[in-house]
Order: C-alpha cells, then sequence, then structure tokens
C-alpha cells in the first residue's frame, strides 16, 4: 500500500524498483534482473462472497502469511465475538492455491459482498460497530 507515512512506493523507486501494477492503494513494485522478464501483477477479484438473507455476513480471505491478513482474521474474530446470533462468520483459507485463483485474492476482510476497511488499520470495534449499524435480518 502506498502510505505515505508508513511504506511509501517512493522509497522503493528510489532503489531502483519500478511500478509493475495497481489495484486501488495497492502498488506491486519490481525489480527486472533479466531483460526478458515480464512485470508481475496483481490479483484481481474474481467472485465475492455471497450475501446471507438473515444475518451480515463476515467473510476472511486469509493465506497465513503475516503480512496483514493474520492480524485482520484476529480483528474480525474479535468483532464477531458475543454476536455470533447477529453474524454468520466464515473463513476462507487462500494457502490453498486452488482457493486462492478462484477467489482471486489472498488476504481481506468482507462484510456481506463488500470488502470492509480502507486501509489496513481498521479496528475490531469497527467492524462491530458497522456489524451492528444494520438491523438484524431474522424473520
Amino acid at each position: 500500500m502506498d502510505i505515505p507515512d508508513w511504506n511509501p512506493v517512493s522509497f522503493y523507486e528510489h532503489m531502483g524498483y519500478s511500478r509493475a501494477d495497481k489495484r486501488g492503494g495497492d502498488v506491486l513494485v519490481w525489480k527486472k534482473f533479466v531483460e526478458a522478464a515480464d512485470p508481475p501483477a496483481l490479483l484481481r477479484l474474481k467472485r465475492r462472497p455471497s450475501r446471507d438473507a438473515r444475518k451480515r455476513k463476515v467473510t476472511v480471505f486469509v493465506n497465513g502469511w503475516c503480512g496483514g491478513g493474520c492480524e485482520e482474521c484476529v480483528r474480525a474474530r474479535e468483532a464477531v465475538a458475543g454476536i455470533e446470533d447477529r453474524v454468520n462468520y466464515e473463513e476462507i483459507d487462500t494457502s490453498d492455491r486452488a482457493s486462492l485463483l478462484s477467489w482471486g485474492i489472498d488476504d481481506a476482510v468482507f462484510l456481506d459482498d463488500a470488502r470492509f476497511g480502507g486501509s489496513p488499520f481498521w479496528t475490531s470495534e469497527e467492524l462491530r460497530k458497522e456489524i451492528l449499524k444494520s438491523p438484524d435480518r431474522r424473520p
């Protein structure tokens, strides 16, 4: 993520890397070591989690690498703790390559069918507040 005060892409560009791809705030940089090499590309979301007709749904994609996904998974678990009657919680393991490629995403948290959090710094309290903001869908 190109966050100026945290880990700016310009630092990597200064070290000889160049931008290969961009998706929202995510920027993929790389350094070409072989002239014939093709630049890599970021994964693209292929499908979204489904909504639940009765409850809010939290879907967590986690691949086991703790670059942010593990932390988001822990925060999502904390957010739904104690309100299981109002939320359907699901974790999808994207460390399995077939799962990763079928979804087109590695680490993320979705609330219903929309990605939650605009930055990696959201809190479990923010997610819980969003879950509870919507009326209960139970009949």
